[in-house]
């Protein structure tokens, strides 16, 4: 029998006997090549775009000193979950996110409505001024946000809504962009549907809610999207109009409670970011679908649910011809190498198959045996100068045994409770249980003075105590230390880095704002009474314990200096005056101070019953 050939079968036969390969395999192969240099590409682009967000992750459960430790490590070596337990402890973590979800999700709500009618009006409506309107809204869209912080704001504090919800909310309850991305939305959907509908009586809201508005779910999701985005990271106005702690919404309290006055704690900070961006992530996962298809597709009668039985205004399109639905022809798979096919008529589903692994017995875990003696051996461990400032409250506490902090910043008086609280019951797990002690430099001033003395914040204002001898009142000073004695221990604070009673004999020298005036023997009446208000006639359980400086007096710095710095170490009491500014820290003593501090400078040229002292510093002692 004699077999023949069509003309295109001869002729891609003689293709392949010129050639040696099929043109066509040659095409697939080389596309299969540009395919995987693409997808080799843009798996290197999301390499380096997932990149900060591995690290902010891995790092939400570092220490802070492991998270700046040179060189840099990706893998926690001792996980923590300090950083997370802080933001649903102390920091009310709650509250901040129920106020970013109130306000994210009403600012949505109205984008959703108020876009959608103002998109269909000026795409499906006609009025006069309709064109200037839509390039009104063009035109808004090129205005920075930020330029109308101060009428908005003016607007809002004169409404009375400053440091509420509505004014979180109302100011972005419409957005330029959703009203055109819904306008442009809405011109793809056909006219005949919207005429249709007309001649049927339905009004233009019916038009609206039963026709347009079921064609509008990939742009609704879109603009959804968008917009819970935008007003689930705002900052800055939320920064301007939330004005207490039980309004700040999660950036604000991003930005404001993991920025120390002197250090940044990084690790509370990367666990906010990673709480913060979670329900980010999870609603683009849950509607990434239909932001695609909003992106992505137009508007058409092929969007339109049935119609609702017994509506008589809901439309009919006319039917398209009717196609067969064509059905995948399942084709055999073929094996790597001889090209064999995989199944048979015998076994349609292949004679090749896997056999199933036969389930595996469960292992038994080892108990868990505490290591009793890692605390011990982590406090034994040497550190770089600084270390201590680097480490989380808890491994502090529990791990290194620290029981004495010094506080700083204080943004509200409830938070500062809740972590003297927090700090007590860490001291409490400790073998010995020895309570943590808190202590503070004054916070009571109107101006922040940086190292020296704190704003009130949540405290009572009083002049600083340079103005409280100015008043040369000693009940005035007695109030104002009974005043901030109960402050202090409301919040937990139970030791004062104050009074500072140097007298202030040199003009030049720069911390004569925090102490009692010049003359000795009134300065100590003043530290008597600022004593008796801050202790009591002893120390009890409604005492603050105050430290006394900087004995032996600081006030007369060599050439108004600071002895914090090298080159102002220097003390000089010129004309023999060293009993005179000796008096106040005598009576100090006297009274009972807690403890006494030195300062940080040396005296030079002090002569004491014949003898000249030493130019050394003094060290700090206590009682």
């Amino acid at each position: 029998m004699t077999t023949t050939a069509s003309a295109p079968a001869a002729t891609a036969a003689a293709a392949h006997a010129a050639t040696g390969a099929p043109p066509r395999r040659r095409r697939t192969d080389r596309g299969r090549r540009t395919r995987a240099i693409v997808y080799v590409v843009l798996a290197a682009v999301l390499c380096v775009w997932l990149l900060p967000f591995i690290w902010m992750a891995l790092g939400s459960v570092k220490t802070q000193g492991e998270i700046l430790q040179r060189p840099p490590t990706w893998w926690p070596q001792d996980p923590v979950a300090d950083n997370f337990a802080q933001w649903f402890g102390p920091l009310d973590f709650g509250t901040f996110f129920s106020n970013s979800l109130v306000v994210a999700l009403v600012t949505v709500l109205g984008n959703l409505v108020f876009c959608s009618m103002v998109g269909y009006a000026l795409a499906k409506m006609e009025f006069p001024g309709k064109r200037i309107l839509f390039l009104t809204v063009m035109v808004t869209l090129m205005v920075p946000g930020v330029v109308t912080f101060v009428p908005l704001f003016v607007m809002v504090s004169g409404l009375g809504l400053v440091n509420t919800y509505a004014a979180l909310i109302l100011p972005f309850i419409t957005a330029p962009i959703g009203v055109f991305l819904m306008r442009q939305f809405m011109l793809g959907i056909p006219e005949a549907l919207i005429e249709a509908a007309r001649l049927d009586g339905a009004g233009e809201f019916r038009i609206f809610s039963r026709i347009v508005m079921p064609l509008c779910g990939p742009p609704l999701a879109t603009l959804g999207i968008l917009t819970f985005l935008a007003s689930w990271n705002n900052f800055l106005w939320p920064l301007v109009a939330a004005q207490t702690e039980g309004m700040y919404t999660l950036p604000i309290a991003l930005s404001l409670y993991s920025t120390g006055q002197n250090a940044t704690d990084y690790g509370l900070l990367l666990a906010g970011s990673v709480l913060v961006i979670a329900p980010i992530l999870a609603l683009f996962v849950f509607l990434q679908r239909y932001f695609i298809q909003g992106v992505a597709t137009p508007a058409s009668s092929d969007h339109l649910p049935p119609p609702t039985p017994g509506d008589p205004h809901a439309p009919r399109p006319a039917h398209a011809p009717h196609r067969p639905r064509r059905h995948p022809v399942p084709r055999p798979r073929r094996r790597r190498g001889d090209g064999a096919l995989r199944g048979s008529a015998a076994d349609p589903r292949g004679a090749h198959r896997r056999p199933r692994r036969a389930p595996q017995p469960r292992r038994e875990g080892r108990p868990h045996v505490p290591d009793r003696d890692r605390g011990r051996r982590r406090r034994e461990l040497k550190e770089e100068p600084g270390a201590i400032s680097k480490s989380g409250t808890t491994e502090v506490v529990v791990g290194k045994a620290m029981n004495h902090f010094n506080v700083h910043e204080i943004r509200t008086a409830r938070q500062a409770a809740r972590w003297s609280n927090r700090l007590q019951e860490l001291a409490e797990s400790t073998p010995h249980g020895i309570p943590v002690t808190v202590s503070t430099d004054p916070r009571h001033a109107f101006v922040e003075n940086a190292g020296v003395a704190f704003s009130a914040g949540p405290f009572s204002q009083w002049p600083e105590a340079l103005g409280l001898a100015a008043l040369d009142d000693v009940d005035a000073i007695r109030a104002f230390a009974d005043a901030a004695r109960q402050e202090y221990v409301a919040v937990g604070i139970r030791a004062a880095l104050h009074p500072q009673i140097d007298l202030a004999t040199e003009p030049r020298w720069g911390r004569q704002a925090q102490t009692l005036g010049h003359d000795a023997d009134r300065v100590a009446e003043f530290t008597a009474a600022y004593l008796e208000g801050f202790q009591g006639d002893e120390l009890g359980s409604t005492s603050v314990a105050c430290t006394t400086k900087h004995f032996p007096g600081g006030g007369p710095q060599k050439d108004g200096e600071d002895a914090h710095f090298p080159y102002g170490r220097e003390q000089v009491y010129p004309g023999g005056m060293f009993e005179y500014h000796l008096a106040p820290f005598r009576e100090a003593i006297a009274r009972g101070t807690a403890a006494m501090m030195p300062y940080y400078g040396m005296p030079e040229g002090l002569v004491r019953d014949g003898e000249e002292i030493e130019p050394w510093a003094s060290a700090s002692t206590g009682r």
